[in-house]
């Protein structure tokens, strides 16, 4: 097993995609303090499965995150790739090269992926035991590590010898049967307690199965004697539905009949109707005619009382002339015995000038 490459994305201070090469012999990562040479050991403890923040220098697991600068924004998710060479098989998969995936996204979500198949964190973990690689492995020692591992206690000592000796994948296995067995055996006292009170209910069950026989048989018999009922009630009822079908028919022939002098009725009211306009019509052309003939009697009516009144007034005239006339006539009458009169004046004095030239 060889440590090939290490690609890093958006992980802390890597914005671009970072790929750094690890050839055979030594490799070194050097450059000034706070260029990121930490964040390279932090990505692979991360990567193989770190969940401690404060492991990666960091508050919260979203500080993996590259936060952006002045010149470039932020990035939507951190992504680091290990490459491993598996040409000895240590790594218990059928590939000669295995590559360990972990990406977090800005919202929070995360996942593990062994050769772009999703996996999880369990996987990552069995994957590596036995193999000196992980969060805690022994073969990441950083600063300060080695002062602490001789400081270590007896007890966690033991833990990184058993790494290194590669037994901690059987003692793994060993507590997780273990811890299989504890639960196998709260599933079996589980399954005591159903027993017993299974136990306890089955006469209860016997004598409601022995009632439920009874009454599958009384069902049976009572859907027999339904059976009967029903084919006597269909009896019944075909003998009834006779008599109900001939006055039935006879309804029916009565509707039709009914249904005829309806239409005839309604024939007749149509052709009433019709009727009824048209004298409707000739009402309404005779009422014009009466309004307009009462028109012409108030006209003529009006000229009679003109004429009257000036017939009236002719009469009136003509008595007048009449009297004035006879007045005339007298006065002529007066006049004319008045010339008579001045006649025979004149002629005497004519005739006494006669006589007495």
């Amino acid at each position: 097993m060889f440590l090939k490459r290490l690609e890093l994305q958006g992980f802390k201070s890597f914005a671009h995609k970072t790929t750094i090469e690890f050839m055979q012999g030594v490799t070194i990562v050097v450059g000034p303090n706070g260029c990121g040479k930490s964040n390279v050991l932090d990505g692979m403890k991360w990567v193989l499965g770190a969940t401690s923040a404060k492991a990666l220098r960091g508050a919260r697991m979203g500080d993996v995150l590259f936060r952006g600068s002045a010149s470039m924004k932020g990035a939507n998710f951190s992504q680091v790739n290990l490459i491993l060479g598996n040409d000895d098989n240590r790594l218990r998969l059928d590939q000669s090269e295995v590559m360990v995936t972990r990406r977090l996204f800005s919202n929070g979500d995360s996942e593990y992926q062994i050769n772009r198949q999703k996996a999880r964190m369990r996987d990552i973990h069995e994957l590596f035991l036995d193999t000196g690689l992980g969060a805690d492995g022994y073969s990441i020692i950083e600063q300060g590590r080695i002062s602490e591992m001789v400081a270590m206690k007896p007890i966690e000592r033991r833990s990184v010898f058993e790494e290194a000796a590669g037994i901690s994948r059987y003692k793994a296995r060993r507590e997780e049967t273990m811890r299989k067995l504890v639960r196998t055996e709260e599933d079996l006292l589980r399954l005591f307690d159903i027993v017993s009170e299974v136990e306890r209910s089955c006469n209860s069950l016997y004598r409601q199965a022995k009632k439920a026989e009874r009454h599958r048989k009384f069902t049976r018999r009572l859907m027999r004697l339904q059976k009967r009922l029903i084919v006597v009630r269909h009896g019944i009822l075909d003998g009834k539905l006779s008599g109900v079908t001939e006055k039935l028919d006879a309804a029916r022939t009565q509707f039709e009949e009914a249904s005829a002098k309806l239409a005839k009725s309604e024939a007749d009211r149509a052709e009433a109707a019709r009727l009824m306009e048209d004298y409707q019509r000739n009402l309404q052309e005779l009422q014009q005619q009466r309004y307009d003939l009462q028109n012409a009697l108030n006209r003529e009516q009006s000229r009679i009382n003109t004429s009257k009144e000036r017939t009236k007034a002719i009469n009136e005239r003509i008595a007048l002339l009449e009297r004035e006339m006879s007045s005339s006539t007298n006065r002529l009458t007066v006049l004319r015995q008045t010339i008579a009169a001045l006649d025979e004046d004149l002629e005497r004095e004519q005739k006494h000038l006669a006589d007495q030239s």
